[in-house]
């Protein structure tokens, strides 16, 4: 029961308890297919770490970035 295009999508762990393959069919929707969102708030020990778009925050080279490599190398 979720509107089409959310206002606010707040994720947190998104795909902890999903099969590898439903979890790449919602990447490649949020992240691949241009749905990367306005802004992705990378937050640490309770302390925003990292603030911008998915591209940006790649191109930053920051914990964004780490994590997300280190979650793409497991389906390469």
């Amino acid at each position: 029961m979720m509107r089409p295009d959310p206002l606010l999508l707040l994720l947190d762990e998104p795909t902890a308890a999903i099969d590898a393959e439903t979890e790449h069919d919602l990447f490649s929707r949020w992240i691949l297919g241009g749905r990367d969102g306005d802004l992705i708030v990378v937050l640490q020990d309770g302390q925003v770490r990292e603030i911008g778009s998915h591209a940006e925050l790649i191109a930053a080279r920051g914990l964004y970035a780490e994590l997300f490599q280190l979650r793409s190398d497991g389906y390469r």
